[in-house]
């Protein structure tokens, strides 16, 4: 049995599938000089993470859910969660306290696409979280999401890493 670390964050998009989100280092932090003949050089060293996750909270408005979030989110070392079904539909984020002045930007784009911008060394980080319609929606909305997605993957800043997690939808396993 996998055990996560303190720099990993559980998926919970499914009960049944025990899967681990894998963290995401960059470097920051402490800056040094060294001299060289005629100057100074800066020098970045390794000095910090940036843990990335993401989370289907499957409704944040059942008995208990916002008190289960807040005891996770305490057993972990993370920087930024990305939840998905917040309602009946709904994306979001959350931001660490220690994390919250790297945010350059956040854009809510819909109710199933959220983008987050985060300044980091040697790139920026742009989070896209998103919760894909179910194989129950008429195929014309699944296709709009996806337009949607294509649409803001584009107008994503080519020079940041590049993230787009959250609830895909997808199937795991035999088919029933």
């Amino acid at each position: 049995m996998f055990t996560p670390d303190r720099n990993h964050i559980p998926d919970r998009s499914w009960s049944e599938i025990k899967t681990i989100a894998s963290s995401i280092a960059f470097q920051g932090g402490i800056e040094k000089y060294i001299t060289g003949k005629e100057k100074r050089h800066k020098v970045n060293i390794c000095k910090k993470e940036l843990t990335v996750g993401t989370w289907n909270v499957r409704t944040l408005h059942k008995a208990g859910k916002v008190k289960e979030l807040e005891h996770e989110l305490q057993r972990y070392t993370w920087n930024v969660i990305g939840l998905a079904e917040i309602h009946e539909k709904g994306v979001g984020f959350i931001v660490n306290k220690n994390t919250i002045r790297s945010v350059l930007e956040c854009t809510p784009i819909s109710s199933r696409i959220i983008r987050i911008r985060i300044k980091a060394r040697p790139l920026n980080l742009t989070i896209i979280q998103i919760y894909a319609p179910t194989g129950d929606y008429e195929d014309n909305d699944v296709e709009l999401f996806y337009q949607e997605l294509d649409e803001v993957i584009q107008k994503a800043n080519k020079k940041d890493v590049l993230i787009i997690q959250g609830d895909r939808k997808a199937k795991v396993g035999a088919k029933a």
